[in-house]
């Protein structure tokens, strides 16, 4: 959850930008008619302007939103966060039911207009079923929960749901063209804007409102600016038969993400469940400072790289390299990021929440055991989208995520630390390097070799992780700020100075050692 406060001056700033960023729309329109992917001679070229653009406006997102999310924590309180999170446990699941349709867009080697109305009538029908759904299953969950707020909740959040539905296609488009600054400028106006509606309702006492009426306008919002840009208007559609391959390969991809949801979400269900309001506001905001490093790392490369890879399919060896060299970035970035969280768990929590919010600490420190793979594990959709593998991808979820289930269950009567526990040991190593493998296998790729090309950034990892806990040895009794800094100063340089000695070049230069 993000905010920020907007000025009006910024907003026709936004739209110039957002102009800018966009060829005409009558141009859009035309290239939609048998549209390939982009060739291979052009990939590298997009792919670093792309990298940049995300990279530039993911960070400014995420400052943005730790400030939001800073100033949230000290006008709403904990219990709304757990409220809010038990409704988006059931939108996140509902949300999956159309999220394949996009990819398959993305990954299509060729797609004409006709095909791609189709889609986005699917979605359309899709979206509208899933706010029906809202609506109907939103008192079951107040039930399930005890808190009669979360039918209001539901019903509202289902309108962006909707907007999700509706702006799938056009955000597809401008994957599938690499043409990530228009999509970097979309998205950061809708959380600019959210985020003001957020901190606006917050300070005038709207409590869990403000959450909501968060998550609602920023897919209100980025479904307009997507349309802008991508100049997409639906029109005609084509048969149901004509799009047969790219429905089929959407709807195998869509049960992944449904099976792949009790991974990611049975644990907070559960919190939530056993341990009320209060208890699953403090496990979500631990689960959600772990996911940053891959938000930083990962997510900046995620809509530049599964249509890259996907030009590159018939080029095994460039498909591999390219693949490798974008992972290696990854974990570069997202390793020491994550190993960090858990180092200064206690110091980072205190100085984005307060001190209403110390029962975070332990709960982030046993999650951010995940640090040195989870940015890792999730590289794997841009091998299995890129390739069009969504029935494996699909087998892969049905292995591993019963075995995530029982390890939840049985934690759940221990509370939130001994499900931070489970969790951060689960994800740690088991799944995400039996995922790594069984992708690298469906690929064609040597999982040894790209093992190989991290292994420096782990021992790096290692290395300032144990120098950043002697730090805290040293530090203890000082302030929270003081400490933090001194554990940031003493793992990064060690981070820095072992990298320079192992590695033969930087994962984000293109200077060697």
């Amino acid at each position: 959850m993000t905010n920020y406060a907007l000025t009006n001056s910024a907003l026709p700033a936004s739209a110039a930008a957002l102009r800018a960023s966009c060829p005409p729309a009558s141009t859009v329109r035309e290239s939609l008619v048998a549209a390939p992917p982009p060739t291979a001679s052009t990939i590298e070229r997009r792919v670093r302007s792309g990298a940049k653009w995300s990279i530039l406006a993911l960070g400014t997102r995420q400052l943005v939103g730790l400030i939001t999310t800073a100033v949230l924590g000290r006008l709403v309180l904990p219990e709304a966060f757990g409220l809010v999170a038990m409704a988006t446990m059931l939108t996140a699941f509902l949300s999956l039911f159309d999220v394949g349709l996009g990819w398959a867009t993305v990954q299509a080697r060729e797609i004409d207009r006709r095909q791609i109305n189709l889609l986005f009538w699917l979605g359309a029908g899709i979206g509208l079923t899933i706010w029906g759904v809202c609506l109907l299953v939103g008192p079951l969950l107040a039930d399930f929960y005890g808190r009669s707020e979360l039918s209001g909740i539901c019903a509202v959040l289902g309108a962006g749901l909707m907007c999700n539905s509706l702006g799938a296609q056009p955000a597809a488009l401008l994957k599938r063209d690499l043409r990530q600054q228009a999509i970097s400028v979309v998205e950061t106006l809708g959380l600019l804007v959210a985020s003001a509606v957020a901190l606006s309702m917050a300070a005038s006492g709207w409590g869990y409102w403000a959450l909501v009426a968060q998550l609602v306008a920023l897919p209100v919002v980025r479904l307009a600016g997507l349309l802008v840009a991508s100049g997409f208007r639906p029109g005609r559609s084509g048969s149901l038969r004509e799009a047969a391959p790219l429905v089929q390969f959407g709807g195998y991809y869509g049960l992944c993400a449904w099976v792949a949801y009790f991974q990611l979400y049975l644990d907070s269900i559960l919190v939530g469940h056993y341990g009320g309001a209060e208890a699953l506001g403090w496990y979500s905001r631990a689960v959600f400072l772990k996911t940053l490093p891959t938000m930083y790392a990962v997510m900046t490369l995620h809509d530049v790289m599964t249509p890259a890879l996907a030009a590159l399919r018939d080029a095994p060896d460039r498909f591999a390299a390219v693949y490798r060299r974008a992972l290696r970035a990854v974990a570069f970035v997202g390793c020491p990021l994550g190993a960090f969280l858990g180092v200064a768990a206690p110091e980072v929590v205190r100085l984005l929440y307060g001190s209403a919010w110390d029962p975070v600490a332990p709960l982030l420190a046993w999650l951010a055991l995940t640090s040195f793979s989870l940015p890792l594990w999730n590289t794997v959709p841009w091998l299995f989208i890129a390739t069009g593998k969504g029935r494996e991808f699909f087998r892969l979820n049905v292995i591993v995520t019963p075995v995530a289930v029982a390890a939840f269950w049985l934690a759940a009567a221990g509370g939130p630390l001994q499900m931070a526990r489970v969790s951060g040991l689960l994800f740690a190593l088991p799944i995400p390097l039996f995922s790594l493998w069984y992708a690298h296998r469906t690929a064609g790729l040597a999982l040894g070799s790209t093992l190989r090309d991290v292994a420096p950034i782990w021992i790096a990892c290692t290395a300032a992780v144990l120098g950043g806990l002697l730090s805290g040895l040293w530090t203890d009794g000082w302030s929270y700020a003081m400490s933090l800094v001194a554990k940031l100063l003493v793992g990064g340089g060690i981070y820095g100075v072992v990298c320079w000695l192992l590695l033969d070049s930087w994962p984000l230069g293109r200077r060697s050692r």
